[in-house]
C-alpha cells in the first residue's frame, strides 16, 4: 500500500525514520484585524481580493459595518506581519493595538475557545443615535470625523442612524467623540430610556435648521437665476455681474460651509466623498465667475453664479426632505410603543 507523499522543508526539518509517523501539520489560525479607511462595500471587496491573492490565506472576510477583517491562514506559509502588509498595500490601514495584540481572536487556532476574553481595561463603549446619518454618504462622513479622534478602538456605524463606538477612556471621552460628530454636521443623542423624546427633539431641531437655510437659499437663488438669464426674463440691471457676486457669496460661503467641512474631513483621511464633489464643483463655478467679474478682459464675461447657488440650495432641499421622512418613520415606529404605554397607564388607574 502506497503512502501519500509528504513534502519537507530543505532546512530545519528532517525526514522521519522508517516506521515513524510524520509530524502533524499546524492547524490553521484565525486573526481578527481592525481596519480604518473603509467607506463602502467596494472597499471591503478590494481588501478581500488582496487577501485572496496572499499565499497561505484560506479565507478572508471583511465586514464594512464593523470595520473588521477575519482571516483564516496557514501559519507555515504566512504570518500576521505579511497579512497586515497586504492590507496596507490596498490603501487602507490596519489599526494597531497598544499592547501589540489585535482585536478578537488575536491569532488563535481555528476552533479554540477564547478563554478569559473580555473587554480590556480602560476601554469603554458609547452607543449613540446620530441624527441625519441615514445613508452611506453620511455614514462615511461620520466615520471620517471619528478617524480624527485619538483613542477610538472601533466603530460600528449604520444608515439606521445608530453608532456603537469603542474607545480608550484614557485617550478620549464621550464628549470629545460627540464634539467630533457635531463638527461633521450631525447631532448625537445618547441611547437611554428617554431616547424617543430626545431623538424626536433632535430631529425636529435639525429640520428647523435646514428649513431656515433653504428659505435663505431660495431668497437669494431665485434673483440670481433671474439675473443670470436676461434673454429669458428681459431684466438687465447696471453692474449686473457685481450684483450676482454679492448675492451668491453668502450662499457659497455660509450655506456651503457644511460641504467644505465634510470635504476637509475626507481630505484629512486621504479620501473623497460627496461633500468633496459638491465643494469642488460649486467652488469652480463661483471662483471662475468672480474672476470674470473683476477681470473680464482676462477671463471673459461668462458667468456661472446661478450654477453654484442653485446646486447648493437644491441639495439642502433634498437633505430637508430626507430629514422629514426620517422623522415620520420615527413617529411611525414609536406609535405602537406610545399606545402600549397609554394602555398600561389606563389599566393602572382603573
Amino acid at each position: 500500500m502506497k503512502h501519500p507523499r509528504i513534502k519537507y522543508a530543505s532546512r530545519g526539518v528532517s525526514r522521519p525514520k522508517s516506521g515513524e509517523p510524520a509530524a502533524a501539520e499546524k492547524s490553521p489560525r484565525r486573526l481578527t484585524l481592525s481596519i480604518s479607511g473603509m467607506h463602502c462595500a467596494s472597499c471591503a471587496a478590494n481588501i478581500e481580493k488582496a487577501l485572496s491573492r496572499t499565499v497561505g490565506v484560506k479565507t478572508g472576510m471583511v465586514n464594512f459595518a464593523s470595520e473588521k477583517a477575519t482571516i483564516v491562514f496557514d501559519p507555515e506559509k504566512t504570518d500576521e506581519r505579511k497579512l497586515k502588509a497586504a492590507i496596507n498595500k490596498t490603501g487602507y490601514k490596519v489599526v494597531e493595538q497598544e499592547d501589540g495584540k489585535e482585536d478578537g481572536d488575536g491569532g488563535q487556532g481555528v476552533g479554540q475557545e477564547n478563554g478569559g476574553a473580555g473587554r480590556k481595561g480602560g476601554f469603554s463603549e458609547l452607543r449613540l443615535k446620530v441624527v441625519g446619518m441615514d445613508n452611506p454618504h453620511c455614514v462615511s462622513t461620520v466615520g471620517d470625523a471619528l478617524n480624527l479622534v485619538k483613542g477610538i478602538i472601533s466603530k460600528e456605524l449604520s444608515a439606521s442612524q445608530n453608532a456603537v463606538i469603542t474607545f480608550d477612556s484614557s485617550k478620549a471621552s464621550p464628549d470629545e467623540i460627540k464634539k467630533a460628530i457635531a463638527k461633521a454636521g450631525y447631532e448625537t443623542v445618547e441611547l437611554s430610556p428617554q431616547l424617543a423624546d430626545r431623538e424626536k427633539e433632535a430631529r425636529a431641531k435639525e429640520i428647523g435648521r435646514l428649513k431656515k437655510e433653504i428659505i435663505f437659499g431660495f431668497i437669494l437663488s431665485i434673483p440670481i437665476f433671474i439675473l443670470s438669464f436676461p434673454q429669458w426674463f428681459k431684466i438687465i440691471l447696471p453692474y449686473n455681474h457685481y450684483i450676482l457676486f454679492i448675492l451668491t457669496t453668502p450662499v457659497q460661503l455660509i450655506l456651503g460651509r457644511r460641504f467644505y467641512h465634510g470635504a476637509y474631513i475626507a481630505l484629512m483621511n486621504k479620501n473623497a466623498n460627496m461633500d468633496s464633489l459638491i465643494a469642488i464643483g460649486t467652488s469652480a463655478a463661483y471662483i471662475y465667475s468672480s474672476l470674470g467679474t473683476f477681470f473680464p478682459s482676462t477671463f471673459g464675461d461668462a458667468m456661472y453664479y446661478d450654477t453654484a447657488a442653485v446646486i447648493i440650495t437644491f441639495i439642502l432641499l433634498g437633505k430637508y426632505l430626507e430629514a422629514i421622512f426620517s422623522l415620520q418613520n420615527l413617529v411611525r415606529r414609536l406609535l405602537p410603543t406610545e399606545r402600549l404605554c397609554r394602555a398600561l397607564l389606563l389599566s393602572m388607574n382603573q
